[in-house]
Order: structure tokens, then sequence, then C-alpha cells
């Protein structure tokens, strides 16, 4: 890279902190206003494993900050009760144990103040905790659910290398994360040459040039949702809630059903449809191993920021309105429905209890409450409770205070998750944890894991709930797990829809889904001259190797500009031939001319469109193929003509390894 790449901090201010911090972030900020999250994403991780982009969108407005993983080579796994680390892990930090337990020790282990002039997450663990880890805190929740998604409980990555877009300041920041082993000089030094090889590497990615991700849409049927339940038995599972809250064991419980929907769209393409069609506070995208985790989830479990704990309970669901008069009316038909008003207040007592378990006492409150809330297909009762964390308690303390979220569950919590075992048929898996991530600083950013899919095996597994009270009536709650499920649905299908466009001889067409994409401008590609014809340009300064002086001031440059239009005035003659039909194929020509036997007109055109034939071999092939045509003219007929041209002749180098002619094509030779 160039000497003008900033990269902080030096090497001697590097081996001064490492004294007391355990986790540094050498850091570059580059210009960077034409940058997109996703294309961000794009150029630095190329899709790979072990990556994540998070966004946020508050109140239609998009935050200031994208986060985007770019290797995360260590990876904790927890299922069974029990965790290992995939990947590389890092030497020192705990193996084995239970899945919450090693992280918290992970945590702790590599505990480091935060850095002011860094953006807000610069170093941690980021990744998911899924629904059936409370297990490991309340083994009165009995024996799990058959697991017929095969996904961990908790997968948490590393966040080694990032890049965080700051939309406010048009920059980027490339960040490379070095752990502290021992404190020594000798390894401090090499942790930083690594570290600002790494943010270099970043750099040169982010110079390389930008794969196009230009996509038009197709026509295609909608996705087909298989339903994970028959038909009314979601209906009967809500009969039987409504027993058990009459009977006096909850005020209310929440099953869920899940919908499974066939998918050849990349995680990537479904997360572009989510984040403009249901853009949300929390958009997240995880690439993780065997299975990949998107969605687009408006509520949030809990943060933590600088020892203030916040929760935002939803409850109360009410579909979009088709237009704004009808908006209006749906909101407040929400504001003024006693049973979505009492399940909302039910949630807002239940935060302030699990926030009061772990924050100082006093300090609870609510900030807002019974606030409307608008989604693309949904909206809801929202509030806002908040609480300063007491002292020795950290971010993943006060996540599992709150863990699973009431709007998920129910309430009590234990209770209602106990007769969610006896309702729902499998495990959850993601769904109702929380996806975010825990900074080495203490902080935390979870978000409840709704409008989401987990994208395994070729199939989209989407799931949704609601909540059950005594008045509850089935068909309306079945409704609204539809309509909870409806955004995300919809993206895979448009998703389904999307197809990339490519370059063909015609110009701009809809490509193959899945078809790679040339990191050189189609433009360039296909106007390059070959290899061979380069040589002979540079070596007689001229086009077609043709001996003519260097042009004044333009040198090689001009040369090869020059190049570069004969090439494509030869192709343009080329493509017209092609449409008016006649043949581009070369005939096997007389021993000693190298007639090339075999190469058929589409395999020579194909070549030429890849830049590998040279302007001086289309002028040849445009002089053999005339052989046909003037033999047709002398009275041998066209299909005749074409019989000759495929014979192979004496001294052409072997037997053509075109098909053999047909009899018409040799009696009219003969």
């Amino acid at each position: 890279m160039s000497p003008e790449l900033t990269i902080l901090p030096g090497r001697d201010e590097f081996v001064a902190q490492a004294g007391r911090r355990r986790v540094i972030s050498v850091h570059a900020r580059l210009r960077a206003d034409d940058l997109t999250p996703v294309a961000l994403y794009q150029q630095l991780t190329r899709g790979r494993e072990g990556g994540f982009l998070f966004e946020s969108v508050e109140r239609g407005v998009w935050s200031r900050w994208s986060f985007v993983g770019v290797d995360c080579p260590s990876i904790l796994v927890g299922a069974a009760g029990r965790s290992r680390w995939l990947g590389r892990p890092i030497a020192g930090l705990p193996t084995g144990g239970a899945p919450l337990a090693v992280l918290g020790e992970t945590l702790d282990a590599l505990h480091t103040p935060a850095d002011p002039a860094l953006p807000p997450f610069s170093s941690g663990m980021v990744g998911y905790l899924g629904y059936d880890v409370k297990r490991e805190q309340e083994p009165t929740l009995g024996e799990p659910l058959p697991d017929d998604l095969g996904v961990p409980d908790m997968v948490m990555m590393l966040a080694a290398d990032m890049a965080v877009l700051d939309h406010d300041g048009g920059e980027v920041w490339l960040i490379a994360n070095a752990v502290n082993y021992d404190n020594s000089p000798e390894r401090a030094e090499r942790a930083w040459a690594d570290a600002v090889g790494r943010v270099r590497a970043m750099a040169a990615r982010l110079c390389a040039p930008r794969p196009a991700m230009l996509a038009t849409t197709r026509e295609v049927a909608p996705p087909v949702v298989q339903d994970q339940r028959a038909p009314g038995e979601f209906q009967r599972l809500v009969e039987e809630a409504k027993e058990h809250v009459r009977a006096g064991d909850v005020f209310q419980v929440v099953p869920s059903q899940r919908f499974d929907v066939p998918v050849t769209a990349s995680a990537l393409d479904i997360y572009r449809e989510l984040r403009v069609t249901n853009p949300s506070p929390y958009l997240f995208l995880l690439r993780l191993p065997g299975f990949d985790l998107v969605g687009s989830s408006p509520e949030a479990l809990v943060t933590v920021k600088d020892g203030v704990a916040t929760t935002h309970p939803i409850a109360g669901t009410r579909p979009r309105g088709r237009d704004e008069a009808e908006d209006r009316r749906l909101a407040d038909e929400l504001l003024a429905d006693e049973k979505e008003r009492a399940e909302h207040l039910m949630l807002v007592d239940l935060g302030r209890n699990d926030l009061g378990r772990v924050c100082v006492p006093g300090t609870v409150a609510v900030t807002r409450f019974m606030h409307i809330g608008r989604y693309s297909h949904v909206m809801h009762l929202e509030a806002s409770v908040t609480g300063v964390v007491g002292s020795g308690v950290s971010g993943l303390d006060v996540t599992m205070a709150c863990f699973p979220a009431g709007t998920l569950s129910g309430a009590p919590k234990l209770r209602a998750m106990q007769i969610i075992g006896e309702l729902e048929v499998t495990r959850r898996g993601p769904y109702g944890g929380v996806v975010g991530y825990f900074d080495f600083a203490g902080n935390a950013d979870a978000a409840i894991t709704i409008r989401s899919a987990v994208l395994k095996d070729g199939v989209a597994h989407v799931q949704a709930g609601a909540g059950i009270v005594a008045d509850s009536v089935p068909d309306n709650e079945d409704a609204e797990t539809r309509n909870k499920a409806a955004a995300m649905i919809s993206a895979l299908g448009r998703a389904q829809a999307s197809v990339p466009l490519a370059w063909d001889w015609g110009g701009v067409r809809a490509g193959a889904r899945g078809a790679a994409t040339s990191t050189r401008s189609s433009h360039e590609h296909r106007n390059r001259p070959g290899r061979n014809h380069r040589r002979r340009a540079r070596r007689h300064g001229g086009a077609h190797g043709a001996h003519r002086p260097q042009p004044a001031g333009g040198g090689h440059r001009a040369a090869r500009a020059h190049d570069r239009s004969a090439a494509a005035s030869a192709q343009r003659r080329i493509r017209a031939r092609h449409r008016r039909g006649q043949a581009l194929q070369p005939v096997q020509g007389r021993p000693g001319r190298d007639p090339r036997p075999g190469r058929s007109g589409a395999r020579l055109r194909a070549r030429w469109s890849r830049g590998r034939l040279g302007a001086d071999r289309a002028a040849s092939l445009r002089r053999q193929s005339r052989g046909p045509r003037r033999r047709a003219r002398r009275g041998l007929g066209a299909r005749a003509a074409q019989g000759l041209r495929r014979r192979p002749l004496p001294g052409a180098g072997g037997p053509c390894r075109r098909r053999r002619p047909g009899p018409a094509h040799r009696r009219g030779a003969r």
C-alpha cells in the first residue's frame, strides 16, 4: 500500500498500550462516501464463512454506523450443554464446559476498557444465543425437544478484523484486533506488525476493482411455503394454551409455528431484499459454519452501554393499512384494544422486574410507554425501560437476566417455557433467542431473533409466534403468526426472482444465478486484444503487427488504445456477419497454412469475447470464411460447399474433430 495510509497506533504506542490492554484495535480511516454497507461487505468478505453485517434503521432513518465482520477465525459453538472452539482459537482462552460459562470466561479474560476514539463496537464476540441455551441456567425446563434443524444452541465469533462504516462522516474504519498474550515487548511488536499487515490487506481489497452487483427481476411463481403443522393444528394448540391461562398457570404464553420455504437465493440476496422492503432497528446477516442466519428484527431484548441497561418490550400487533387513513384507523384500534393494552402492560412490568435483578435499586424507570411502532407489514405497541447496571455485572449477565424475552415466552417466564415445551413439537433453534454482540468493555447489544430465517441445505426456516391470553381467538392468533412471517417470506420470494445482470454479445442481459462475475469491467474485458497481438504491438509499436512510428506524446499507451479500437472494429464486423447468418467457421486450409482443425466458429467467437483472440487472427478468420461462399457461387451448392469445408484435407494436422459430414455433403463434394 502507499505510504499515505495512516495506521494507528504506531509501534511504540502499541507496545505501551500492551501493558494495560488485553485487546488493542489497530485501525485506519479512509474516505469512503461512495461505499454502501452491502458493497463493503461483498468487497471485503466475498461471502466467506465467518463474516457478518449489522445495520440499523430507527424511525425511518438509517443509523450512523454499520458493522462488517471481515474475518472471525475463532468461533465458539455450544450444543447439548457443551462448548468447543472452531477455527484458530486464541491461546489461553477457556475450552470445554457449558456454553454460557465459557462465553462469560472468554469475555472476562479479554476484558479491555473502551476506547472513546473508536466506533461504538470495535472488538468483541458476535453471534447468537438460541432459545434453548436458557436450559443451562434453568434445569427445571426438562428435556429439550427434538432438534430437526441441527444447528447449535450458541454460535459466537471473535471479531478479529472489522470494517465500520460511518455514514455521517463518509468514512470507513478498518480495524484489526491484536490480543496481548503476556506483555512481552517482542511478542507485542510481532502482534503490531501482523495487525498492520491485516489493515493494509483490507485497504488493498477495497482498492481492487469491485464486482458489479446490479440485478433485475423475473417472473417467478410465489414461494412454496410448507407449514410445520397440519391445518387447524395451531388453532387447537391455542385452545390448549388458553386452558393453562384459565387454570392460573400463566398470565400469557407464546407458542409459535414454523414455515419452511425451499430457496436457491443466497443469504446476501435475501438480506438485500429485507433491508429495502423491511428496514428495522436490527438488520443482520451472519455466515456461520454450515448455515446462515438473516433477519430484520424490530425489537432489542436489552442493550448495555456505559453502565446503563435498556430493554424494549413490544406487544400488540396489527397489519399495516393499505393507505394512510386505514393505517391511522388500525393504529387507533390497537391503542383501544383492551387485550393488547393488558398484554403490553404485563410485558412492561416483566421488563422492570428483569432489570431490577441486575440494576441499582431505584434506578429502573419506564421512559416510553404504548408508543406505536410501524414496520413494513405490521405495527406494534412499544415501550422502553432503563436502569443503571450494578457493580460487577457484565453485559452477558444483564442479557441472561432478561432472557428469553417475555414477548417470545410469556409470564411468568419459567412456567410459560415449560408449557411451550409441551405444546411445540421441535426445538426453536435461534428463533426466540438473541442475535448481536458482547464487546470486551462490558457493553452489549442483543436483538430478539424474530422476523428471521435460518438458511440451511437449500431451505429457509421462518418461525413466528403469538401471545395467548384468556380471551384469545384461535383464528386471529394464527393470522397474527402469518402476518409476522409475511415480511421474511416475501423477501424470500423477491430474492428468488432477482437475477444478476451480465454482458452478452448484444450488451446487457440477465445472467444466470450464480454465474461468476469478473472484477474487470465487461467492456474492457470484451474489447481487450489477445495476448499474442499485444506482444506484437509492443514489439513493433503498432496494431496488427504493422511497423509504424510511436505517436508523439502517447508511446505505448496510444498504441494500445489504437489496438483496442482496431480490435473493437473487427469485433463489430464479426457480429455483423453473425447477424447476417454468414459462416464464421474456418476452412481446412492447404498444407503448411496451419488451418487449426476442429476450431469451430462458436469456440473462436467465445475466445474472442474472452479477450484471447487477436485482431490479426480475426482478420484471418474473415478471409477463410469467404471460401465456402465462393465455391457456392461456382456451382457446387451451399450444402456441398459446407461439406467440403468440413472434410479434413491432407496436411491439415489430423482428422477434423467436428462431426463427420452427412451423405448429402459427401455426394455434393463428389
